[in-house]
């Protein structure tokens, strides 16, 4: 019966030759998933011990550290080129300079170095609070979307598959302006300041198939109302002056914004396309 090592193939079937592999002149088993061989051990068992024996000589070399306290150690050290100035005799003005400057520098020192750590944890600390700043952006603007989009009151009818896609589009193109309303953002190409729900109906207008009303209901321009439950009123084909005026008095921001997406304003002329 073939062993798991073999100094050579000749005893093995040749059927069983692709599963050794040639390691150190001799030949292992090696074609098997999961099988360990007594070579594979030994390498174990080798790593192991020389992780053990460099644990060893690390500890045996710091061991003269042992009980010392760092910030003790760091003073001292600190002081250094200050003791060699004094041991090499009377010093000059030069020297004396420089001897001040050495203990003024030994002095800051360990204030220098309590800045850099909390120099270290403020920039910590503000990488934490711009990741918190972000998941919450990003958690009102989703919150903002799903508003308008759930519910059996929904004031914007999208399809169940198309509220995922709503969302990826929803973290790239709206943001919070200084007032914390959730608007689109500029220069995206969409109309800018827009709120989720009329920013809904100029996406619906792209991505028809967005809104359920888009089968076999054909698609709408830019502007028309399409997943509204009605028309824009102040679009070229939605046109309709008493809606308008009922928008003006329930929610003035939306009319304003439904007539800059139609391509006209508040008072302004019927759109022409």
């Amino acid at each position: 019966m073939p062993k798991a090592i073999e100094d050579s193939l000749d005893n093995v079937p040749s059927e069983l030759h692709e599963y050794y592999t040639e390691r150190n002149g001799k030949f292992e088993l090696t074609g098997f998933d999961g099988l360990r061989t007594q070579a594979d051990v030994d390498r174990l068992q080798s790593a192991l011990a020389k992780e053990r024996d460099d644990h060893k000589r690390v500890k045996e070399r710091f061991k003269v550290f042992e009980g010392l306290d760092a910030d003790e150690v760091r003073s001292k050290l600190d002081r250094v080129e200050e003791l060699e100035l004094l041991v090499a005799g009377k010093p000059d003005d030069a020297a004396i300079e420089k001897l001040v400057q050495g203990r003024l520098k030994t002095a800051l020192n360990p204030v220098e170095r309590e800045k850099q750590k909390a120099l270290e944890e403020l920039n910590a600390a503000r990488e934490r609070l711009n990741l918190f700043e972000m998941k919450e952006k990003h958690r009102t603007v989703a919150d903002s979307v799903l508003s308008v989009v759930n519910g059996s009151s929904a004031k914007v009818k999208l399809n169940q598959s198309a509220i995922e896609d709503a969302l990826m589009y929803a973290e790239r193109m709206l943001e919070i302006d200084e007032t914390g309303n959730v608007v689109t953002k500029d220069g995206i190409g969409i109309t800018p300041g827009l709120s989720p729900e009329v920013w809904l109906q100029e996406m619906i207008a792209k991505k028809p198939h967005w809104s359920p009303e888009s089968v076999g209901g054909g698609a709408s321009g830019s502007g028309s109302g399409r997943g509204l439950g009605g028309p824009n009123p102040f679009s070229k084909d939605g046109w309709n002056m008493t809606e308008q005026g009922r928008l003006l008095r329930t929610d003035p921001r939306k009319a304003e914004q439904l007539a800059k997406l139609a391509g006209t304003t508040i008072g302004g002329p019927r759109p022409i396309k």
